[in-house]
Order: C-alpha cells, then sequence, then structure tokens
C-alpha cells in the first residue's frame, strides 16, 4: 500500500484495536438518561435537539477545539456522579478529533457505524483485503475503509473507471440467465439486455408496489419486453411475507439499518434456491441491490450458487456490517471464485463486489 493510501489513518486503526469501544448510537444510547455531545459547530445543536426528542437529557456539550487545547476540562466535564458520561459524536468530525475522542475515559457513542465496526474487524479486513485477485480491488477496498471511517474527506473517494455492472471481467454475456434483485423501476434489467444484445433472459425482482407500476410502464416500452421477466417480490433467505419501509428507490426491510422510509408497505419475498429449483432454471449471473438485505438473499441463494457458479455482482455498502461479511459469505462457500471490487459514486455509495 502506498503511503498516501495510509496518511497514518490506517496505522492508528490498527493500532487502536479492540483497546477502544465505539458504541452504535442506535444500538445501545436509549439505555443512557443523560449523556455529553461534541458540538463540532455543524451538528451539534441538531444533535441536541434529536436526543432531547429521544427523552435522553444532555447534561453538557463542549466544542471540539477542548480536545486539543484543555483535555483535562473535557474529562471533567465528561465525569458525573462519580462516573464518567457518555460522549455523543456526530458522523461527520475530522480524523485527528475521532482520535482524540478515542483517547478519552468513556464510552463514545457514535452514529459512524463503520468506524466502530472496523476498530473491532481487523482480522476481517485482513482476510477479505487479501482475497482480491487485483492490485486496483485491494488499494480501493482500503480507501473506501479510509473515507467510511472519516466521512469529512468525502472527495477522496475513488470512482471505478467502468460503469456498475460493467466490469472488464464480471459482466452479463450473450446467453445469460441474469437475476436482477432490486430492480426499482426497470432500468438495470434493461441495461443487461442492452449489454447483451438481447441474447440474455433476466428475471428482475421488485417488492414494492410502487416501483412496480413505473417497472412495468418502462419494460413494456422497451424493445426487451419478452427478455425481462419482472417478479413482484424480494430475494430473501426464505419465502415469506415481510413489512418494508418505502422510501422509493431506497426501500427497505423495516430490520435492516436504514433509514428514510416511514410507510409500511407488506411485501412477499422469496428464496433464489426455490425459485430456480421450481422453475428449472440456471443462472449465469446474480446482482444484489437490496438495500440491507444482500445477506439475506445470499442465504438463500447457496445452494445455486454451489451448483451453478453464477458471476456475482453483490452491493456491499447499504449496512456497515455488508463490508466483510459479504466477501466472507463467498470466501466461505468453497467455491474459487475471483473476487474484485468497483465503486460507482463520489461518496460512500454505490460499492459492489465482483466475483467469477
Amino acid at each position: 500500500m502506498s503511503r498516501w493510501y495510509d496518511n497514518g489513518a490506517m496505522r492508528f486503526l490498527r493500532e487502536a484495536g479492540h483497546a477502544v469501544r465505539r458504541i452504535s448510537l442506535l444500538d445501545e444510547l436509549p439505555r443512557c438518561r443523560s449523556v455529553a455531545v461534541l458540538d463540532d459547530g455543524i451538528h451539534g445543536e441538531a444533535l441536541c435537539k434529536a436526543l432531547q426528542g429521544c427523552g435522553i437529557c444532555v447534561a453538557t456539550h463542549f466544542d471540539t477545539s477542548l480536545l486539543t487545547t484543555d483535555r483535562a476540562a473535557v474529562q471533567g466535564l465528561l465525569r458525573k456522579a462519580g462516573g464518567v458520561l457518555p460522549l455523543v459524536m456526530p458522523f461527520e468530525i475530522p480524523f485527528e478529533t475521532f482520535r482524540a475522542c478515542c483517547e478519552l475515559d468513556t464510552r463514545l457513542f457514535s452514529l459512524n457505524d463503520f468506524g466502530r465496526e472496523y476498530l473491532v474487524r481487523q482480522d476481517d479486513h485482513t482476510t477479505v483485503l487479501a482475497s482480491f485477485s487485483d492490485e486496483t480491488s485491494r488499494r480501493l477496498y482500503e480507501q473506501i475503509a479510509y473515507c467510511r471511517m472519516n466521512p469529512m474527506l468525502e472527495l477522496l473517494y475513488l470512482k471505478s473507471s467502468f460503469a456498475d455492472y460493467a466490469h472488464p471481467l464480471v459482466h452479463v454475456e450473450r446467453g445469460d440467465t441474469v437475476f436482477c434483485a432490486g430492480a426499482f423501476e426497470g432500468h438495470t434489467a434493461m441495461d443487461y439486455c442492452e449489454a447483451a444484445g438481447g441474447d440474455c433472459s433476466v428475471y428482475a425482482f421488485e417488492p414494492m408496489p410502487q416501483n412496480c407500476v413505473a417497472a412495468k410502464r418502462n419494460i413494456a416500452g422497451s424493445r426487451w419486453r419478452d427478455k425481462i421477466t419482472l417478479e413482484e417480490s424480494g430475494l430473501y433467505s426464505h419465502r415469506a411475507e415481510l413489512t418494508f419501509l418505502y422510501a422509493s428507490g431506497a426501500s427497505y426491510h423495516e430490520d435492516a439499518t436504514m433509514c428514510g422510509g416511514r410507510e409500511e408497505v407488506v411485501v412477499p419475498v422469496t428464496d433464489l434456491d426455490g425459485y430456480v429449483q421450481e422453475r428449472g432454471l440456471g443462472v449465469d449471473l446474480l446482482q444484489l441491490d437490496i438495500e440491507g438485505a444482500e445477506m439475506d438473499a445470499l442465504r438463500g441463494a447457496r445452494q445455486t450458487i454451489l451448483r451453478h457458479k453464477p458471476r456475482l455482482q453483490l452491493c456491499i455498502y447499504h449496512t456497515p456490517t455488508h463490508f466483510w461479511d459479504v466477501p466472507l459469505f463467498v470466501l466461505g462457500l468453497g467455491v474459487e471464485y475471483e473476487l474484485f471490487l468497483g465503486h460507482h459514486s463520489p461518496f460512500w455509495a454505490d460499492t459492489v463486489l465482483y466475483a467469477r
């Protein structure tokens, strides 16, 4: 790894290891009656209001400059009733501020769930990093981790030279049977047909009724309408009905760690293993962009992957843990896959694991 990609941040995180305890704001903070808030001048006021709205008392808050000018004063502000007041940090803070917070003798709650996971998954990170088949993917994986740890560095994201789902070595080919999950309004399914010159069959899965209306209209108006089968359901670990929260193109299962939608919709889901077995289908390419349900869908596709070894295009950015869990799942199948990585946006979204 070049020094430019390291920038000192990766070294600090590796050295921190398990010594620093970071806690997800969403998971454990509601148990606290009072907290301190790191006021960075941008998010501090909004964060205080949000906490107070949840019934949590903001006992104190302080400016980030105190972390470097008077550490003892900060520690004093955190000590209450013989203990140490938990500190809540906003998501976007400079890395040096994050480092200073980690050195405080207190529990840290952060909106940055990715950072929390990174600190305790160094072994998994090393395993995944070593599994990529090219240096470009390895460098990209490290760079994305660094940027997601430190969101103030958003401009440093490296965007792949190829379009999403068009990796030079892992793409749709003529004659393919493609499974496209998270079809939204049908454009990705049509893109596969375009790339294959119409010589493919695409099974597109979209669970949200609102999106299916648009997908039906778009597919019916395209020259590939006879090549695409739209299934009004989602891919999951098993056949069921689940409550989804509607958020347009980012609708998600209610248990997923996402945010945005609040309109509840009950939708059908099915597992890929059962679907292909019932219809006697093969699978050449499997694409998953399903807003945090990727691991559930993969569990329901295990036998299909083992039997057919399809090329894989799997989003790994919706949930922080998927950055490691998805590639580790693929590696754990025992199938000889070559792994590659792509990143297709100028910010944290649209990171895709490619396998062939």
